[in-house]
Formats: C-alpha cells, sequence, structure tokens
C-alpha cells in the first residue's frame, strides 16, 4: 500500500527476531547501518518497550523516525 501513495520509498532491510528473544541489539545495530530514514515496527508488549528503549539508548532515533503500530508504555532516556 506504502508503494501505491508512495512509489519512490525503498525498503532497505526486513528483520523479524526469533519469538522470545529479547535482546535486540543486532538488530538494532543492523537497523542503524540501513541508514533508513523511518523504522516501522510491529512489536507489541513488552518487546516493544525493550526495542525501543534499546534504540534509544544507542541514539537510534536521532536520526531516523520510528512508527511503533502498537501502543505501549515506552519512555526515552
Amino acid at each position: 500500500m506504502l508503494k501505491r501513495y508512495n512509489p519512490d520509498v525503498k525498503f532497505v532491510v526486513e528483520l523479524f527476531p526469533k519469538l522470545g528473544v529479547t535482546d535486540f541489539t543486532s538488530h538494532i545495530a543492523t537497523i542503524q547501518q540501513s541508514k533508513a530514514d523511518l523504522l516501522m515496527c510491529s512489536f507489541w508488549s513488552g518487546d516493544a518497550t525493550i526495542n525501543h528503549e534499546a534504540g534509544a539508548a544507542v541514539g537510534l532515533f536521532k536520526n531516523m523516525k520510528g512508527v511503533f503500530t502498537t501502543a505501549v508504555a515506552c519512555t526515552t532516556r
């Protein structure tokens, strides 16, 4: 659908962590290295919080916007 409304969009990386994984360090590093403008994340519950806080801790959102498809309580430090 995104390509329909924005045909110039380019997907640079897709990641699917295994269920139950709580260390997203390698995924976050891959996302940073991709130099993407936007991160779309559909994690939910605790996974979303862990991923968001780990990304924020290493400055992931300084140069990249984040779109999270679920509502959870996340804090950015």
